[in-house]
């Protein structure tokens, strides 16, 4: 059900989170249905309120099916929630699972607004319990009867809440735009010796340490530790890159032939912003050696941002 509702990239996205691992074979016949419940749940209510409005679903059950390779299954799933994610509602049996128990830290991490339901006959993990005094987390204990109207009541009360996380979330990016770019820049100019004494010292694998680099996203969630060891090991200074700096602005030429980029290389709404401000802070660099007055300048500069 990944991307039911709507296909805009800007609709907000509900995350469902099912356990696999932890249930028995009839259970995971079962489950899934829980789960499909949720997420038309979310789809009748939205479609159903006093002003509609159409969320998107990302049911990682699915995805996990669809993808056999654990990385695969880690990266999709963790991208999903750290690039895309507006809210979450989990599904808990028997405790959950460790995947749903990842899943439900990231969505702490970034703010989301959470829905946990478990069956009416099991007890709340004590965990949990506290996660939802310390990040707001509700709790429901339901049968498969009541999962519709448990969730059309928690959608309409944190509603504004879900509309308003991408602009919270494209805040908060926009803030580590400056830092993210100066490490990006480090890491590219290093050779094999240099990183390797850079993963030593932060005590990060390469692995965790290019994902950080090459996602701006995934680098807004890395914990406050991971980020100051990077910046540590890279003789970057953390305090540099929230420093105030008012950054030129787009002539129109520019604006048009990022226009006709986004159009002619299929970028998104969201990609496309983001690619605006890399370049105001492209621009306010001296030595920055892109015009930005055609679209494949535009490109040149997506690209190396985010190479394939």
């Amino acid at each position: 059900m990944d991307g039911e509702g709507t296909s805009d990239e800007l609709a907000p996205l509900i995350f469902v989170s099912v356990p696999v691992s932890a249930l028995t074979g009839e259970e995971q016949r079962s489950v899934p249905a829980w789960g499909e419940l949720a997420a038309t749940a979310v789809l009748d209510a939205a479609r159903d309120a006093k002003e509609p409005w159409t969320p998107r679903i990302y049911s990682c059950l699915e995805w996990t099916k669809k993808s056999s390779p654990e990385d695969d299954v880690f990266a999709r799933n963790t991208k999903a929630m750290t690039e895309d994610a507006d809210a979450m509602i989990a599904l808990a049996f028997h405790g959950g699972s460790t995947g749903v128990g990842y899943e439900l830290c990231l969505a702490c991490s970034h703010g989301l607004s959470i829905l946990y339901l478990l069956p009416t006959d099991e007890p709340a993990s004590r965990l949990v319990a506290g996660l939802s005094r310390e990040y707001g987390v509700t709790i429901a204990r339901v049968d498969a009867s009541g999962v519709r109207s448990c969730v059309q009541e928690w959608l309409t009360t944190h509603r504004a809440a879900i509309e308003g996380h991408k602009r919270r979330r494209s805040n908060w990016h926009l803030e580590l735009l400056r830092l993210h770019a100066a490490i990006v820049e480090v890491w590219a100019s290093l050779d094999d010796v240099e990183r390797k004494e850079v993963i030593g010292v932060s005590r990060l694998t390469e692995s965790r340490i290019e994902r950080l680099v090459m996602n701006l996203a995934m680098f807004a969630s890395a914990t406050f530790q991971e980020v100051v060891a990077l910046t540590g090991a890279l003789h970057l200074d953390v305090a540099d890159g929230f420093r105030p700096e008012r950054l030129p602005v787009l002539s129109v030429r520019q604006r048009q032939a990022l226009a006709d980029a986004a159009r002619s290389y299929g970028w998104g709404g969201a990609e496309t912003l983001d690619l605006e401000t890399l370049a105001a802070l492209e621009m306010s660099r001296s030595e920055s050696r892109w015009s930005l007055t055609t679209k494949e300048s535009w490109k040149e500069l997506s690209d190396a941002y985010h190479p394939e």
